[in-house]
């Protein structure tokens, strides 16, 4: 939360496809500590017997922290919205192994509300990739867009408002009727934001309490975005354990915050047979989402798919 207000006064630059830093910053992790992986699997309700995925994605969030708080970075924390993640692992990974955590900026692009970049983390064990990320995240500002005709930078706005459709403009594609194989209701407490906080690290103050969410414009506080994926997450490691067994890939993408407390209702479509060319016909592919208990608040969609 400091680091946040540390940032916030920053002035905004022109932003171009080379003004994020290129620093890769890495950490070797000599152990990862049980009490606090136990906290994530709990509050995530993981059953599974190496880490949950997302709880990697927990562990290299100080260094995107750090990538962010350098000055030649442009952007102010407290302008930032996390609206999609993509993990990729190609291996269950387990407490007693070595993690090496790289991580970068990367894929700096407009959007029709700001613009939006990336930060990539990449996990190696004994030199061997096992596990990488694509945190997608949006700066909010009426002042950028892309202008027409140019190829490299990304400036204030013009007359034109070139749209990309990333996260927040996206429609919500809700799960086909047909081939529905899993819906569940979740209850989610008024503390849950907390709870996810002592497991994760993340304290920021929308996520807390009522009072600290309006004072960022939100009527009660809202629960993670991390927290709705890994729920996701594990609840599908029940229903289709083998793809956690071997490798996948999984991208989600935010929509609307849950208000807390609230209940939530899980959807997955398991093998559903979709017309996409790089998809193998034989591969293991779930489309998933969580929405209002009625339907009609749409707040993650996601796919998982077999490697």
């Amino acid at each position: 939360m400091q680091a946040a207000f540390k940032r916030e006064n920053r002035p905004l630059i022109e932003a171009n496809i080379e003004a994020l830093p290129a620093t890769i910053l890495k950490y070797a992790a000599p152990c990862i500590e049980k009490k606090q992986f136990n906290k994530f699997h709990q509050v995530t309700n993981w059953q599974g017997h190496a880490l949950h995925p997302c709880y990697l994605h927990v562990m290299s969030f100080p260094l995107h922290l750090m990538l962010m708080l350098q000055k030649k970075f442009p952007f102010s924390l407290l302008g930032l919205v996390h609206i999609g993640n993509e993990i990729t692992q190609y291996r269950p990974i387990y407490a007693d192994e070595m993690c090496v955590f790289s991580c970068y900026f990367r894929d700096i692009k407009p959007h029709s509300k700001g613009i939006v970049f990336s930060i990539i983390t990449e996990i190696r064990i004994s030199g061997e990739l096992c596990w990488s990320s694509d945190s997608a995240n949006l700066y909010r500002s009426a002042a950028y867009t892309h202008a027409q005709g140019n190829t490299g930078k990304t400036q204030k706005r013009s007359v034109t408002n070139n749209k990309v459709h990333t996260g927040l403009d996206s429609q919500h594609d809700s799960l086909p009727q047909r081939g529905r194989d899993a819906r569940q209701t979740w209850k989610l407490d008024s503390d849950l934001g907390r709870r996810y906080a002592r497991a994760s690290g993340d304290y920021n103050p929308i996520h807390l309490a009522k009072l600290s969410a309006q004072l960022f414009g939100f009527k009660q506080a809202i629960a993670h975005g991390m927290w709705s994926k890994s729920r996701c997450i594990s609840a599908l490691e029940q229903l289709t354990p083998e793809p956690f067994k071997k490798g996948f890939t999984t991208h989600v993408q935010f929509i609307k915050p849950i208000l807390l407390p609230n209940n939530v209702c899980f959807s997955a479509s398991l093998n559903e047979n979709l017309a996409v060319e790089k998809i193998r016909a034989d591969a293991h592919h779930v489309k998933f989402s969580l929405d209002s208990e009625k339907g009609n608040t749409p707040h993650l969609n996601g796919e998982l798919i077999a490697i």
